[in-house]
């Protein structure tokens, strides 16, 4: 909501003045990213104030949903053929996405997961353009 797009304004700025004594330090844009959406007050006030929003579908056709289909960049724990614990297990092994398992069935095999056939088509089904 707006709280939140005025609290990170704020900060921004009180951390803008610390970089502008700090010869390698330098930002000059702030972004507020969210996986849900904002409210119309949050969005007025972000493009009055300078503030860069992202959010689940914000801007239209190029928030989140849009960039994670298009890049294919869906994270694991979006499969629903996995347990919580089945995608702990595969997280800790430092896959994050569903195209990175893709090339990985003999992890799957390795952590003892059975359905490995489903869990590569679900994954395939999210990421259709990744090199199998």
């Amino acid at each position: 909501d707006i709280k939140v797009a005025l609290y990170i304004k704020a900060r921004f700025e009180d951390l803008s003045d610390q970089w502008k004594t700090q010869p390698n330090l330098a930002c000059d844009s702030v972004w507020l990213v969210t996986n849900t959406q904002f409210t119309s007050k949050a969005i007025q006030y972000g493009s009055c104030a300078g503030l860069k929003l992202l959010g689940w579908n914000y801007p239209k056709e190029k928030g989140l949903a849009f960039l994670i289909d298009s890049l294919e960049i869906h994270p694991i724990t979006s499969l629903t053929c996995l347990t919580k614990k089945q995608k702990k297990m595969v997280l800790k092994h430092g896959i994050l996405l569903c195209r990175d398992l893709i090339k990985r069935p003999d992890l799957l095999k390795m952590l003892g997961i059975r359905r490995i056939k489903k869990v590569t088509d679900e994954c395939k089904g999210l990421c259709p353009t990744t090199n199998h």
